[in-house]
């Protein structure tokens, strides 16, 4: 039977794999970049199922403790947010998508040419996965991609995002790196508490 220090490493271990996601998410190209996103998210969304395990595990009174966290996360939109991703991903329920954006503020097309390889057939910004590079056909057909970074003389802005289907056609896209950023630190905030409220009994 678990006991509380049990459920508090696992909830930290949970946390400790959606960051690892979310270091992919920041490191990868790709479907790769895509894959670490969905990692982010599902694991993140876990840390707080566990952490319920420790209701009837602890002398102190875990219901209220975690209702004043569970109403913060309720409120939070960002949180909510990913809550909503986490299920459209895992359950295929309505919900957010993971999409795809680009903002162009300067686009240098002379630029472009001069850093595309002799061995490239065309080049590419702002892809399904928000990369940017160059394809090559490969000699079975196949197209194969190569990220790259664009240059500073090509002011182009490129991501994910996670659209919550809003009809507000003004409203600001924030690339899904920051919002994974301040959700994990949410939870992390969460962890600790549990870990200093229930932790070494």
């Amino acid at each position: 039977m678990d006991d509380p220090d049990q459920i508090l490493d696992e909830a930290e271990y949970n946390l400790k794999a959606a960051y690892a996601g979310f270091k992919q998410y920041q490191s990868a190209d790709g479907e790769q970049k895509l894959i670490g996103l969905r990692n982010a998210v599902s694991f993140g969304r876990s840390v707080t199922f566990v952490l319920q395990r420790l209701r009837g595990k602890t002398n102190k009174d875990f219901d209220s403790w975690y209702t004043e966290r569970q109403e913060v996360l309720k409120s939070d939109e960002v949180a909510q947010k990913m809550d909503d991703l986490r299920n459209r991903i895992l359950k295929g329920s309505d919900g957010p998508d993971i999409s795809n954006y680009t903002k162009v503020n300067r686009l240098n097309t002379a630029e472009l040419s001069r850093i595309m390889p002799p061995w490239a057939d065309s080049a590419f910004i702002g892809d399904q996965y928000g990369g940017s590079g160059f394809k090559v056909e490969q000699p079975d057909g196949s197209v194969e991609k190569f990220y790259i970074e664009l240059p500073d003389e090509i002011d182009v802005e490129t991501g994910l995002y996670i659209d919550d289907n809003s009809d507000d056609v003004h409203e600001e896209i924030v690339d899904a790196e920051e919002e994974l950023q301040y959700y994990l630190k949410l939870l992390g905030e969460i962890v600790r508490d549990a870990k200093a409220e229930f932790g070494e009994e």
